[in-house]
């Protein structure tokens, strides 16, 4: 299966990854992100409305403009 320039690009070492997860495994952390691109993507998700809160949003935005 080929694979995007940026998905090869963005893809970390198992090596790497191996060796952060170990060494968190070690300081006692339950939860390790390795790189940078992956880490914004985790704190992405922090900082994003869930998709039920998504869903209330939307309905009701979609119910204001049916009475219009």
């Amino acid at each position: 299966m080929a694979t995007s320039a940026f998905a090869q690009g963005s893809q970390l070492d198992a090596a790497k990854v191996a060796k952060a997860g170990y060494e968190g495994m070690l300081s006692g952390k339950l939860n390790i992100t390795p790189g940078l691109l992956n880490g914004l993507m985790a704190f992405g998700t922090s900082i994003t409305p869930s998709r039920s809160l998504l869903l209330a949003i939307s309905s009701y935005v979609m119910r204001e403009k049916i009475k219009y």
